[in-house]
């Protein structure tokens, strides 16, 4: 799997600025990619459009999450609605039909019909819905950013403004060695045991 993130390269987010950048990024490899993950910026879904005309497009998932925490942060709080949102649209296993009817279900139990946010993402539901991908192999990458935000939450949790240099070292042996305990003992579980 090729995985190229494109961060800090372009001075200008114009669809001429990421058209280049496209075009140079196929020049290189001499065809385009089989799949390619955005976020919604219109410069580049445009771009993408224009220069990969074969490639599936689809749209970060961690973007996605976070615009939806960002607007109904509140309203979220106050309902499972974001529980029931993620248990639909992170499903792999499930029909087009399934996905389109319980998100039917959700926006008139939420009241949520009226949502221009919610619309606009049912309206292009084939750029970000994982059953509507099911002919693309993702080798596990659902979101552009996954794993950038899985190394700022592991160094988060070990390092604070406060700590002097060997204290940041020894927290991250220890981290470290947790990580590769988990990692042994799943590699145990996976060759050693049936699942259920």
């Amino acid at each position: 799997m090729i995985f190229v993130p494109f961060t800090g390269l372009l001075s200008s987010e114009s669809i001429e600025s990421y058209s280049w950048l496209l075009y140079a990024f196929k020049k290189a490899f001499s065809k385009e990619p089989n799949v390619i993950v955005t976020d919604q910026d219109v410069a580049i879904l445009q771009a993408v459009a224009a220069i990969f005309k074969n490639a599936r497009h689809r749209l970060c998932m961690w973007h996605i999450s976070q615009k939806f925490t960002n607007k109904f942060g509140s309203y979220i709080a106050k309902t499972d609605v974001l529980k029931k949102l993620i248990d639909l649209v992170w499903n792999e296993t499930i029909l087009k039909e399934y996905f389109e009817s319980t998100w039917k279900k959700l926006m008139d139990e939420f009241h949520l019909n009226e949502n221009n946010l919610f619309n606009e993402m049912y309206k292009m539901r084939d750029l970000w819905i994982a059953s509507y991908f099911k002919e693309c192999t993702f080798s596990g990458l659902m979101r552009t950013t996954s794993r950038f935000e899985a190394e700022n939450y592991f160094y988060g949790l070990l390092s604070n403004s406060d700590l002097h240099l060997i204290e940041f070292s020894t927290h991250f042996d220890t981290a470290l060695e947790g990580q590769r305990c988990i990692q042994r003992k799943n590699e145990h579980d996976s060759r050693y045991t049936k699942p259920d």
